[in-house]
């Protein structure tokens, strides 16, 4: 009877410290093993034959060559085929000069696919020209080779703060058209804009001197909305060339204008001087 009794009695549990212990252990052991593996992991894939052993640039690569894309984008890239970091790769490529976008992607073995997009340039921008405004208004670095290439002599040049660029495209938009009146003597176009630290505006009217006549005037716009100087502007383009043929000149040899009058703009031709306000007020309400 107490032999049969002995066999039903339950099992003794070890101290609460010593099952802890045990499982403290058997933690240790899976982190340990957990760990020998992924330090085993990591030295498999950073192995140097896993290095990244050649880069394809493809798309748009028209202000790059391969020379300056490595010189630029080599040092900003570490790791190999696996532990390469591509969106860091991506943002070291669209630092390049003239880059807007790249688009990049593995492809074993050890190769790396960039596909750029560059921007597409509208203006220069700033008095050095040594940056570009795109067709989005957004502005870029142009690098060592500058902005030279078949259209850039009729880039216009503009010319204000960073944060406002892309106001001052609309501005240059909506004004460039209204320089069409002063195109029956010149090959007239708004060459420059600049938005003043006072807030006013002026621009530069140019022309390629085809016609015999080179225009190289300086106007004065004020300051206002883009509607209160595009309607100073068309009411000055409209009636210069009358004014200028009033004192026995063209268009070309208008020097300068002030159209910051209520009712009329100030006009300095070669050779002449500055007209009277009262002519300038008639002329521009017309």
């Amino acid at each position: 009877m107490n032999a049969m009794a002995s066999r039903f009695q339950p099992a003794v549990q070890p101290p609460f410290d010593v099952r802890l212990m045990n499982a403290a252990s058997v933690l240790l052991l899976i982190a340990a093993l957990l760990g020998a593996g992924a330090t085993g992991l990591w030295r498999v894939l950073s192995n140097p034959a896993f290095a990244i052993q050649r880069i394809v640039v493809s798309g748009q690569t028209t202000h790059n060559d391969e020379a300056s894309l490595r010189e630029h984008v080599l040092p900003q890239l570490s790791g190999n085929f696996f532990t390469l970091d591509l969106t860091r790769t991506q943002a070291a490529f669209q630092s390049a000069p003239w880059v807007e976008r790249a688009v990049v992607w593995r492809r074993w073995p050890g190769l790396l696919d960039v596909t750029l997009q560059e921007h597409q340039p509208y203006a220069r921008w700033g008095a050095s020209g040594a940056r570009m405004m795109d067709v989005n208004g957004q502005l870029f670095d142009t690098g060592s080779r500058g902005v030279n290439g078949a259209d850039s002599a009729a880039w216009p040049t503009l010319i204000g703060p960073d944060a406002r660029s892309d106001m001052m495209l609309a501005v240059y938009r909506k004004l460039a058209p209204l320089v069409a009146p002063l195109a029956g003597q010149t090959h007239a176009r708004l060459a420059a804009l600049q938005l003043q630290d006072r807030g006013s505006w002026r621009v530069l009217l140019a022309d390629d001197g085809a016609t015999g006549q080179t225009l190289n005037a300086i106007v004065e716009l004020g300051a206002g909305t883009s509607d209160e100087l595009a309607a100073r502007l068309y009411a000055f383009t409209a009636t210069a060339p009358e004014v200028a043929a009033r004192h026995q000149r063209a268009v070309a040899d208008i020097k300068a204008a002030d159209l910051g009058y209520p009712n009329g703009y100030a006009l300095r031709l070669k050779g002449v001087g500055t007209t009277d306000g009262q002519h300038a007020a008639t002329a521009a309400r017309r």
